[in-house]
This record gives structure tokens, sequence and C-alpha cells, in this order.
């Protein structure tokens, strides 16, 4: 079954034939990429060994653990959003019912997703903010939530430490 990401790929593959021939790799581990002319040679590592395939486009999507952020000889495409996420999690002091809450903040998004008795938190903020609210004491940061939030992250209580993510 193809995943989200290749049904997008494959939808923006062109003509019919094109979408036909486009294939998607999951759990693979791409160890070399040869770029040449007209297509690329791509080295694979996979459960039953190694495999080559050639392609006139390949994309790298693993979270920065691939060829192209250890060196290789293609540049990525890197797109700074001048964001940072910051998560955590809260205990939420009467449940949270399996509800989850958004905001769109001048920030960003920001989410509560319920999680065990709590919510996991993901705010989207600038570098600056998201450094201020990681070292903020727990209190702070629980009275920016109830800011953020309303009267939901008044039920919020004994939250972990933050951590901050650039997008």
């Amino acid at each position: 079954r193809a995943r989200p990401a290749h049904q997008a790929a494959r939808s923006r593959a062109g003509d019919e034939a094109a979408r036909a021939r486009a294939s998607y790799a999951h759990g693979v581990s791409v160890t070399d990429v040869k770029s040449l002319r007209e297509f690329a040679v791509v080295t694979c590592e996979c459960g039953d060994g190694s495999h080559l395939t050639s392609t006139p486009l390949v994309a790298l999507a693993d979270g920065g653990r691939s060829l192209a952020a250890k060196g290789a000889p293609f540049a990525p495409l890197v797109r700074d959003y001048r964001q940072w996420a910051v998560v955590a999690w809260a205990r939420a002091a009467n449940g949270h019912g399996r509800r989850a809450y958004e905001r769109f903040t001048p920030s960003g998004p920001a989410a509560l997703l319920p999680a065990d008795d709590g919510y996991s938190i993901v705010l989207t903020l600038s570098q600056t903010e998201a450094e201020t609210l990681c070292l903020a004491s727990d209190a702070a940061f629980l009275a920016h939530l109830t800011r953020t939030f309303g009267e939901r992250a008044a039920r919020l209580a004994d939250c972990t430490a933050r951590e901050r993510f650039p997008l």
C-alpha cells in the first residue's frame, strides 16, 4: 500500500505513464547516489541485501540522516522557516477526554495532543521565544499554555522539561 508521501509524489509525477513508473522505498538505507547527466544511480541496503536502481529524480526524505546530510555530492534543499518547535508533556488534572486542541497564534500553530493521562504539547515559536520558554520554570511554562489555550490549559500540571527543534 502506498504511503501518503509516495501518493503525493506520484500525483505530481506528470502524465499517467510517469505516475505508473514512480516507485517508493521505505525502510531502506541509501548508501550511494551517483548523479549522471540524464539520471541517477542509487544504491540501497535493505533486509535482503544491496540493490541498484536508476531514476531521473531522487528524493531522500529521512530527517537529516541521508547522504545529503553527510556530504554527498549533491546539495540538499533546506528551507529555514525561522520557527522552532517546542515540545513537552503535561499531566491533565481532570483528564483529557481524548480531545485535542489547536490554536493558530501569531508565532505559529500550537497543539495539545492527548497522550497517556496528559497532553503532548507542540508549540511553534521564534528561536528566541523557544529558548526563553525552554529555560522558563514549569510554572511560567504552564502560565504560557494558559494564555495560549485558555482555561483548558489551566487544568495542566506536572510538565516535563521542554525541548526545542528547528523547523
